[in-house]
């Protein structure tokens, strides 16, 4: 049996995720920050709080699994710099602790809300 890290499954898509790989017969392991909701979480996961500042933390969490699937991300932030150190900063780390792991797979999952908002809904571009 594969055992599978998720990042983000506090959110709608992580959650859904982890509860299908669950029953699927996955060992699922949920990664959620210190002091999220875990309301969209099925009690039969795991659950690991973590810092994702810590990387002894992260590195630990990994050891010994299979696959990671990132799906957390920042949809709103007041500032730019927010959303570089989740969406990019956070990302590049992971990548490379994976390189350094047991990981043997790494699964990006981004969502809509990275392309933000239309200017325009029926061509995308800016009404002059």
């Amino acid at each position: 049996m594969e055992k599978i890290v998720i990042t983000g499954t506090n959110g709608f898509v992580g959650s859904a995720l982890a509860i299908k790989l669950l029953k699927s017969g996955y060992e699922v392991t949920c990664l959620v920050r210190t002091g999220s909701s875990v309301d969209l979480i099925d009690n039969k996961l795991n659950i690991c709080y973590i810092d994702y500042n810590k990387l002894e933390e992260i590195k630990s969490v990994l050891q010994g699994k299979d696959i990671l699937i990132h799906a957390a991300a920042l949809t709103r932030a007041q500032r730019w710099e927010s959303f570089q150190k989740v969406n990019i900063d956070l990302t590049e780390t992971l990548l490379i602790i994976c390189n350094e792991s047991s990981i043997k797979q790494f699964i990006f999952i981004s969502s809509q809300a990275a392309a933000g908002s239309a200017l325009n809904e029926h061509t995308g571009k800016k009404e002059e």
